[in-house]
C-alpha cells in the first residue's frame, strides 16, 4: 500500500502503520502532465516496495490520479521550498528506510530544471561529507548535460559509488533497496 502527500502538508508519520514504512522523496523537475515521473514513479515504487510513503512535490498529481492514496495533514510549512528541504532531509537521513530519488528526463534544460540541479549539487556536497545520506540519481540518456553530470559524480564519488541510472525502472529498483533493512548499507548504495 502506498500513501502520498504533497507540498506544505505535514501528515503525522509518527503513528502506526507509517512508523516502519520507507519514505521516498521524488526530486525531479515538475511537469504538469500525467506522464511526468511524479505521476508514474509512485506506482512503480509501490509495486517494488509495497508499503511506502511518498513525498511528491508535484501537487498537480494530487488531483484524481491518487485520490485513494492521498495522505492528508495540516499545512505545516510557509513555502514549498521549506517543505521540500524538510522531507528531502527526512528521506535521506532521518527516517530508517527510504531515500531521495533524483530523475532528470529528456525534456530537461538548464532553465527548466535549474532549481533541481542546484538542489542536487547541494545534496551531493552534503553526501561528500555525510556518506550515510541515501539518494539515487537517474537521467534520461538524451538529457542535455548528462555526460557532464556523470563526469562530476565520478570525480566526486568514484564510478560505482553513485551511479546515474538511465531508466526510471532502474532508479526505482535501486531506490527499493533502501526499503530493505536486511541489506547492509554498502549493498543498498551500490548499483
Amino acid at each position: 500500500m502506498m500513501r502520498m502527500f504533497f507540498p506544505r502538508k505535514r501528515p503525522n508519520l509518527a503513528q502506526e502503520p507509517f512508523l516502519s514504512w520507507p519514505l521516498f522523496y521524488i526530486a525531479s523537475p515538475r511537469r504538469n502532465i500525467k506522464e511526468s515521473v511524479h505521476c508514474t514513479m509512485p506506482k512503480l515504487l509501490a509495486n517494488a516496495v509495497g508499503n511506502c510513503i511518498i513525498a511528491n512535490p508535484n501537487d498537480w498529481c494530487a488531483t484524481d490520479l491518487f485520490v485513494d492514496h492521498r495522505l492528508d495533514g495540516p499545512v505545516g510549512f510557509d513555502s514549498d521550498e521549506d517543505w521540500a528541504q524538510y522531507y528531502m532531509l527526512r528521506a535521506a537521513q532521518r527516517s530508517e528506510l527510504g531515500c531521495i530519488i533524483w530523475w532528470f528526463d529528456e525534456w530537461g534544460s538548464p532553465e527548466y530544471s535549474l532549481a533541481e540541479y542546484l538542489d542536487l549539487f547541494d545534496w551531493l556536497g552534503q553526501l561528500r561529507w555525510h556518506r550515510d545520506l541515501r539518494m539515487v540519481v537517474g537521467a534520461h540518456p538524451d538529457l542535455p548535460g548528462r555526460a557532464a553530470l556523470k563526469a562530476r559524480l565520478q570525480r566526486m564519488f568514484g564510478s560505482e559509488s553513485l551511479p546515474i541510472h538511465s531508466t526510471v525502472a532502474d532508479v526505482v529498483a535501486h531506490a527499493a533497496r533502501f526499503a530493505q533493512p536486511q541489506l547492509a548499507f554498502s549493498k543498498r548504495i551500490s548499483a
